[in-house]
């Protein structure tokens, strides 16, 4: 064979290949002289440190419950986690007693779902690991051997390079040649035919668990379990009966579902925004200045005005300011609340069957079908839903993802160069001592501590940016139109894992190769030779493989130190020292004292976008590396049982999908094993192109490679085979009408009543309290001398379009201002059923025993919904009845001359129903008992004549929306009378 010329033949002198940094970025994995030394450095402290962590955790976790069991106190009936004893090792015992059905009554189906990921990933790497230490490894170090013993070292051939002596290149593949590929063409068929029995076998798992999902009391109580959700609807269909049309286009169901168009909440979600950023703000200016109540500072703490407030500027006493912002947005959201026109609605709305069947087979029918465009699909859970974003259009919401794909693009394109320079320094810093002359001396000097360094520095660097990518991603994920919470996260796992992929470990590993593969074709061709020439005598199959094999030894180190970092994850060791800076060098809020007591949210995103990296890297280099099997099945072993304590007892689902990442991890599993494919391909034609082709009694390797065609297909097959049989089984309760059964802790005239109200999903800003500044009690006697002591009234004032001055009243009592908690309430027990917390920390609720839109047994009512008061606020009593009610219907015509800017007449709510007295209540149906009374009718039966009702009657209708005004009895002209015959009638009507 021809030997291959040595690349630039002709060479500009001085050119930036000649340089120190063109050597070290051709060639930032060559130097060996480190590798066996940080391998063992890399073992004990991932190791060691790890048992340490896990030992002090032991220790310290029977006394730190709030940090490390708060969802053992918080939990309530069967989502309270086992109990544990106070020895070291009480929390073991409970994992492994704990089973998959019990713990997704504990924990959710996400959360079981994503234990069993990550024990479907253990059970992958146990196998490909007996595969990697029975066949692999064997087969390259007796190669490996067979060559050294019959080349001689006088040739230079690479086989003599002292790179040999190191036991980590003995094990790779560059010195394999001949029949023994042959192991490679195997070992990809195992390592395919693995991973997808093992995916065939979790994917009927999640689907035999959803099934029980369905057919729980939890998830068939909630409202959206049998609602649909319309989405894009023209402005000719915007209406309840159109609506109702196109269902029944669709799927002529049994019973007649409920619908309701979206409206218009103005600029309601963004005032409401601002009134919490605003609390939020005056909490930290009075933590601060208070923190000391008995000595207050000299000078009262200031503050540059918001530029949205057109009535002040410049700097503001941060008191008076806040608190009389406050107190003016409160004004303004009510008072916008009370003049939501109805007639402007929105291109999206929801219908609610009395029957899970009816929904499910709707969405199921109308997946694919797009009557005038609108989209039907299952309704997510309130609390999934971005309000926001329900309102754009089409066009709108592709602008939005366009740019943000750009975004990442060039996030990705800009990050080659700092992660080529680490792949080049950082991953052997003899390189950077090369480079730079001052630093070789202290390299030199101290190898020791600086094989520890390289140990240690460049995989906790890259650790460090995994962390911060996912914050990055979602903030710009908020802004691209995105729906819902779950598609939003769906999407940061999707865009994270394609830029941890390509850069993290494509760029990483083969960056080097590229770079030197470049600068040879251009020197080729700057001599007179042909660019093609050029790129055949430059081998780069030979030259990426030398690459991985150089680059698995860091991903060895790396993965190694995955164990390191779940110990860590386990002890909470940042959450404690965060919390520890704060409370002794910073001034917390209640508020903040409160929710460091919550159980935490799970990132899904983040841990699923590792732990798929960690399962690319580790089948890709199955083939170069075989002992990166074996560490990554002791991680994922050992990693399995720690995320059962956290998911167990101290972190909480905030928003249920439902068990929907599934389809993710499926796809980038097949993706991860199609690369793996790649690699093993790769491996065979460079040690192939390495060796010579026409070797005595040798195979060629394209007879190799072409054995190896079949695994992509087999791949999509089995995608398409997975997609087909099971994936309607894992998104529909059922898909057809034929043999719907109930489950049997539901009786069945419970969805056979005909007299249950359907009530329609309603914007949060419509009814969702308003927060209340928190204070601390010990600041309370100091509170009202703080309230206009300021020189706030002082600042400029401009022209704005609201009367600000007219607001300006000073409350009668402190306690209407502020909410006052005492030492011994900052705990999240004495709020965790309020709304501003649960929000954030209550898994939807379901945690405490409630769902977010749970229906009530009697009034099939959403509890959480229709049981506050829409305009108070949070801290505040609801009002009783009797009290002034903020319902438009009894508000009074403001006299001439008196009126301010939002008095303006509505004749679609206020002047149809000012002055409006109390109105009776609608006679028992015939088959209605006394014990079926609505809610708010058993509460107010004996009223009083003459007293005013509360707000809850206004908000029973089936043809109207929550917060809003509801119509009159429409129904007999609407789409009801003309779907439904004369004698159905009466069982539609709503005696509420």
């Amino acid at each position: 064979m021809e030997q291959v010329r040595q690349p630039f033949l002709y060479r500009r002198q001085n050119s930036f290949f000649d340089t120190e940094l063109g050597k070290q970025l051709q060639n930032p994995f060559g130097s060996t002289t480190l590798q066996a030394n940080t391998l063992w450095i890399a073992l004990g402290t991932s190791f060691g440190s790890m048992l340490v962590v896990t030992i002090l955790f032991s220790l310290v976790r029977p006394h730190h419950t709030v940090v490390y069991a708060p969802k053992k106190k918080h939990a309530e009936g069967i989502h309270k986690p086992p109990e544990t004893g106070n020895g070291i090792l009480d929390w073991v015992p409970p994992l492994r007693t704990t089973k998959e059905d019990e713990l997704i009554k504990k924990i959710g189906l996400d959360a079981a779902i994503f234990l069993r990921f990550l024990k479907m990933c253990r059970n992958i790497f146990l196998a490909l690991a007996v595969l990697g230490g029975c066949v692999l490894i064997p087969v390259h170090v007796t190669t490996t051997k067979s060559l050294l013993s019959s080349v001689p070292a006088s040739t230079g051939h690479p086989s003599t390079s002292d790179s040999l002596t190191d036991a980590l290149a003995a094990i790779t593949p560059l010195n394999v040649t001949g029949n023994a590929l042959w192991s490679h063409v195997a070992a990809s068929y195992i390592i395919d035919f693995v991973v997808m029995f093992f995916l065939w076998y979790n994917y009927r798992a999640v689907v035999r668990l959803k099934r029980n999902y369905f057919e729980s009391s939890e998830y068939r109580d909630t409202l959206h379990a049998r609602s649909i959700w319309m989405a894009d609807i023209p402005r000719a269909d915007r209406s309840d009966e159109r609506m109702l049309q196109i269902l029944d286009s669709i799927e002529n169901t049994a019973g007649l579902p409920r619908a309701a168009i979206a409206r218009n909440v103005k600029g309601l979600p963004a005032m409401i925004k601002e009134h919490e950023e605003a609390v939020r703000k005056l909490e930290g200016v009075l933590a601060k200045y208070l923190k000391n109540p008995d000595r207050l500072p000299p000078k009262r703490p200031t503050m540059r005005a918001s530029r949205k407030d057109t009535e002040y500027s410049g700097t503001v006493d941060a008191i008076d300011y806040l608190t009389r912002r406050i107190r003016n947005l409160e004004v303004i959201i009510k008072d916008t609340r009370a003049t939501i026109d109805k007639r402007d609605r929105e291109p999206y709305g929801f219908a609610t069957y009395d029957q899970i069947a009816d929904a499910h087979v709707v969405a199921y029918k109308g997946r694919k079908k797009k009557p005038n465009g609108v989209r039907i699909r299952l309704a997510p859970s309130p609390n999934d839903l971005i309000w926001e974003n329900l309102s754009l259009d089409k066009k709108t919401r592709a602008r939005k993802r366009i740019g943000l794909n750009f975004l990442i693009v060039m996030l990705t394109i800009i990050y080659i160069v700092p992660n080529a320079l680490i792949a080049a320094f950082l991953s052997d810093l003899s390189n950077l001592a090369n480079l730079w002359p001052a630093f070789m001396q202290t390299y030199t000097n101290d190898r020791g501590l600086w094989q520890f360094v390289q140990a240690v520095l460049s995989p906790a660097l890259l650790s460090l940016i995994y962390l911060a990518l996912p914050i990055l991603f979602r903030r710009w994920s908020a802004s691209s139109g995105d729906l819902t919470k779950t598609s939003r996260e769906q999407h940061v796992i999707q865009k994270l894992y394609v830029f941890f992929v390509f850069n993290n470990l494509i760029v990483f590993s083969v960056f080097s190769t590229l770079f030197k593969f470049v600068l040879s074709v251009v020197g080729f061709t700057a001599s007179g030779e042909d660019a093609w020439t050029a790129i055949q005598d430059s081998d780069i199959t030979n030259s990426l493989l030398k690459s991985l094999c150089a680059v698995s030894n860091f991903w060895f180190i790396w993965l190694i130190q995955r164990n390191l970092g779940a110990a860590i994850d386990l002890a909470q060791l940042f959450n404690l020292a965060y919390k520890w800076f704060v409370r002794t060098f910073m001034a917390a809020t209640p508020r903040k004292a409160i929710e460091w007591t919550a159980p935490p949210p799970f990132d899904y995103a983040s841990y699923y976008n590792w732990f798929l990296f960690y399962v690319t890297v580790a089948v890709c280099f199955a083939t170069v590396q075989p002992l990166v099997l074996v560490v990554t099945f002791i991680y994922f072993l050992i990693d399995t049982w720690l995320k059962k304590y956290l998911l167990l007892y101290i972190f909480i689902t905030k928003t249920e999908s439902g068990g929907k990442f599934w389809n993710i991890i499926f796809n980038r599993i097949l993706f991860a094993t199609f690369m793996a494919n790649c690699v093993a391909a790769l491996v065979i034609k460079g040690c192939w192109g390495q060796w010579g082709a026409n070797s005595a009694g040798n195979s060629p390797a394209y007879y190799m490679m072409g054995s190896m065609i079949p695994l992509p297909l087999i791949l999509l097959a089995f995608k398409i085979y997975c997609s087909r049989t099971y994936a309607n089984q894992l998104n529909y309760y059922t898909t057809s009408h034929i043999n719907v059964e109930l489950g049997s802790d539901q009786p069945k005239q419970r969805y056979m009543n005909k007299d249950k109200v359907a009530v329609k999903f309603g914007h949060p800003a419509l009814y969702k309290k308003l927060m209340t500044p928190m204070v601390h009690a010990k600041a309370q006697h100091v509170l009202r001398q703080l309230l206009g002591g300021g020189e706030h009234d002082q600042a400029q004032t401009g022209y704005g379009d609201i009367e600000m001055s007219g607001m300006r009243q000073e409350p009668n009592d402190v306690k209407d201002m502020f909410e006052i908690v005492q030492e011994n309430q900052l705990d999240f027990a004495n709020f965790k059923n309020r709304a501003d917390f649960a929000d954030e920390h209550g898994g939807q609720g379901e945690l405490y025993g409630r769902q977010a839109d749970l229906m009530s047994e009697r009034s099939k009512t959403p509890m959480t919904v229709m049981s506050d008061d829409e305009f108070s606020r949070s801290g505040t009593p609801v009002p009783l009845t009797g009290t002034h009610q903020n319902h438009p219907a009894y508000h009074h015509k403001p006299q001439e001359g008196v009126r301010n800017f939002y008095d303006h007449n509505n004749d679609s709510q206020r002047s149809l129903l000012n002055d409006a007295g109390p109105g009776g209540y609608a006679p028992l149906h015939a088959n209605q008992t006394q014990e079926e009374l609505p809610h708010y009718q058993q509460q107010h039966q004996h009223q009083q004549p003459g007293a005013v009702m509360g707000l809850d009657r206004w908000r029973n209708g089936a043809s109207g929306y929550v917060g809003v005004a509801e119509r009159g009895d429409e129904d007999d002209i609407g789409y009801e009378a003309y779907r439904q015959p004369a004698y159905q009638q009466d069982s539609y009507r709503r005696y509420r």
